[in-house]
């Protein structure tokens, strides 16, 4: 039995332009040089749904079930499911799915079917919506044209490296007289331009109180951050230490072979560590093991006299 939808709207002339209610609109995708493209689907809303009066003609029932099948278009436009989908999306029985498409497929607006049904070959039921109510339309503007596009290839990263470096980086020890030229003063010794073994540099080198020693503890931060220290544990160890000690540390700590630089060094600082055995001065054999060596061994064979007092009897 066929139900027909009612509308206040008159139907349209056939020579005025008609607009569906509904657009399967697949656009062209990642389109390549030979044309290839991703094809992609959706489904578009006109005025003409409302303005038409199907909207409000229709039962709320078969606007939720023409919404669910039109929701099965694929990325090429083509919208059949069959039954069993859509009882599936819908949570219902096959029975039940197939009572109430069955009852969309007989609605008419204007003369016109909604939706039709079709046998499959394998006997499955689909559903489809018919052209006038949801045509597909092909749309290549969303992307580029099928003109060749120059193609870009990426820097490898060590190339992209070496240029930034030769444009805009300058050395290291330019950028650090510049500014040591600017603030006026002249930079203390750094523990990496010391020679192995030579920690004098550091050891005398006075420790002044006048305008420039707060660069001085600025250094000295710097390089307790460049072995691995937060700032505030070189500002903490620089509170409570000479930087004198915390200078001998720094210069010795390349000696010590540390698994954590950072940790030895504030225990190093707070314990007050000796030199690393590789920069102490060979000692002198003490003149204990020195007597030892004429003392005589217990293995040798040593004579003894012994004077026993005469008998009285």
């Amino acid at each position: 039995m066929e139900h027909v939808i009612a509308s206040n709207n008159p139907p349209q002339d056939k020579g005025q332009e008609q607009h569906p209610p509904f657009l399967l609109r697949v656009e062209h995708l990642d389109v390549d040089k030979r044309g290839a493209f991703r094809p992609a689907a959706s489904v578009r809303f006109a005025a003409q749904l409302r303005t038409s009066g199907l909207l409000a003609a229709m039962p709320p029932e078969a606007v939720r079930d023409l919404l669910m099948l039109l929701t099965f278009i694929t990325p090429n436009g083509v919208c059949a499911p069959q039954i069993d989908q859509l009882a599936e999306a819908m949570g219902v029985p096959v029975a039940k799915a197939r009572h109430r498409f069955e009852r969309l497929s007989d609605v008419r607006f204007q003369g016109q079917k909604l939706v039709v049904g079709s046998q499959r070959a394998n006997g499955s039921e689909s559903y489809s919506p018919l052209p006038w109510l949801a045509p597909v339309r092909e749309d290549a503007s969303p992307n580029r044209s099928n003109e060749a596009q120059p193609v870009l290839y990426a820097a490898p990263r060590q190339v992209v490296i070496d240029h930034s470096r030769a444009t805009y980086a300058r050395p290291r020890a330019e950028v650090e007289r510049e500014i040591e030229r600017q603030l006026g003063h002249s930079r203390p010794h750094n523990a990496s331009d010391l020679k192995v073994g030579d920690t004098s540099q550091l050891e005398n080198q006075p420790i002044r109180e006048s305008e420039s020693a707060p660069s001085e503890s600025d250094e000295i931060i710097r390089l307790l951050i460049g072995v691995g220290l937060l700032r505030e544990q070189a500002e903490t160890l620089l509170e409570r230490h000479d930087l004198l000690s915390i200078r001998r540390q720094l210069a010795w700590l390349p000696h010590r072979g540390a698994k954590n630089p950072a940790g030895f060094l504030m225990a190093a600082v707070k314990d007050n560590y000796e030199a690393p055995p590789s920069l102490r001065p060979p000692s002198a054999p003490s003149q204990e093991s020195t007597d030892n060596n004429h003392l005589p061994s217990l293995d040798t064979d040593l004579e003894v006299k012994l004077e026993l007092p005469e008998s009285t009897d």
